[in-house]
């Protein structure tokens, strides 16, 4: 049972640089902002735990967190990149609890797309699950077992886990998900207007 326990990492310690302002805290159809969304979207995916680390807008990103019930963890290295969170997540985890990184900014990501990625882990042998559209384009939120958390551990830089994902392609299960939900983060203005519009369209 414990090797199959996935906990939800939701990453929201970011410095928005290229919105020019902290996205996280903006405004999103059918939540309080897109933080609010994330989260709510993760806790209604009934995963076994959750877990947020917070960096820049500490504050403000850890009172989200704590008025949902979300246990926190700081990233002091936050500037350094997503692995130095991705670092900071797996050392707070139970060692047999899988991580399922989701993006703080990805508030389009469904409920039913997290349990969709959590069950193709329980039901197969991989170590990693990506979810993938329709034409196989590679998306988040991304699963990782806790195997490969030691390799996670030695990644630098603003990269995230993708050198493990390639070193261990024979071992991943490549998801097909029906929707783009899985391509779309909110960088820019732009990206975050284009979100916006689409979330009130389904709300």
């Amino acid at each position: 049972m414990h090797e199959k326990a996935v906990a939800g990492v939701i990453l929201a310690a970011g410095c928005s640089q290229r919105m020019g302002r902290p996205k996280l805290l903006l405004p999103f159809p059918g939540g309080e902002n897109v933080l609010d969304v994330t989260i709510r979207h993760a806790q209604e995916a009934a995963l076994t735990s959750l877990l947020l680390v917070s960096g820049a807008e500490r504050q403000a990103v850890e009172a989200i967190a704590q008025k949902r019930g979300i246990p926190i963890v700081y990233n002091p290295a936050y500037q350094q990149g997503q692995s130095t969170s991705l670092r900071c997540a797996i050392d707070a985890l139970p060692p047999y609890f899988a991580a399922l990184f989701i993006l703080g900014d990805q508030p389009m990501i469904r409920p039913a797309v997290l349990r969709q990625i959590v069950d193709a882990y329980r039901s197969s042998d991989a170590l990693i699950v990506v979810p993938c559209n329709a034409e196989g384009r590679r998306g988040n939120p991304v699963l990782f077992s806790p195997s490969l958390f030691d390799a996670l551990r030695q990644v630098q830089g603003d990269i995230g886990g993708r050198s493990v994902m390639r070193a261990h392609e024979a071992e991943t299960c490549f998801l097909r998900i029906a929707s783009d939900e899985i391509l779309k983060d909110i960088d820019t203005p732009a990206q975050y207007l284009q979100s916006c519009q689409a979330a009130a369209r389904t709300e």
